[in-house]
């Protein structure tokens, strides 16, 4: 059935994981315990290959992705989680599927008012990868992504130089920070009508300053 296509992918949302795999349609699945074994080894196999469906679909998704960036706030909702709820790739690794060395030239390519837009994107996103082994598996991408737009910033001039370095995330962390295995407190952030403000914390009572 993979093979034809008709194992669907897995849900983009992170609730996926609380699927119920004992019911259908309002009726339960009875099974003995001798069979229990089985039926959970079907169960997982269809898991896995509803996770591998997914994989292919995101593979798909990369012009769009690549498209959106010419909007820096669509590309910022479309990946990371916002209280608009239209944020279709905010739990899923899908900027893995693209190749860091085209997204860096896809990125100053977009109009510069979206560049802080596309770096903020990837702050949120990594901000709260402590929550999501997913997406922790794609930090290493992000990396390269950094690596190479600070190459890139070099190519630029002026105000443009200024305002590409300003963009390139800066809270993506290290290797060391892929290994974190207990959540870390991080931010949900919201679309607003102006870019987003950095608010550092301060170490005596952990307000924001400002």
């Amino acid at each position: 059935m993979d093979e034809l296509g008709r194992i669907p992918p897995r849900p983009l949302q992170h609730e996926w994981r609380h699927e119920r795999y004992s019911s259908y349609d309002g009726i339960g699945y009875w099974v003995s315990e001798q069979m229990k074994g089985h039926f959970n080894q079907i169960v997982n196999h269809l898991k896995s290959t509803r996770e591998g469906a997914l994989s292919r679909a995101l593979r798909e998704k990369e012009p769009d992705i690549l498209a959106a960036l010419a909007d820096g706030e669509k590309f910022f909702e479309m990946v990371v989680s916002t209280y608009t709820r239209k944020n279709p790739y905010a739990h899923v690794a899908i900027l893995e599927t693209i190749e860091p060395e085209t997204f860096v030239s896809a990125w100053p390519m977009a109009p510069k008012s979206g560049w802080y837009w596309i770096g903020s994107a990837i702050n949120e996103r990594y901000k709260s990868s402590f929550h999501s082994e997913e997406l922790r598996h794609e930090r290493p991408w992000a990396r390269q992504v950094v690596a190479l737009l600070e190459e890139e910033v070099e190519r630029f001039q002026g105000f443009a130089r200024l305002r590409l370095s300003r963009a390139i995330p800066r809270s993506i962390g290290d290797a060391d920070d892929d290994d974190v295995a207990a959540p870390m407190n991080g931010t949900v952030a919201s679309i607003a009508s102006q870019a987003i403000a950095d608010h550092p914390v301060t170490p005596d009572n952990g307000a924001p300053a400002g």
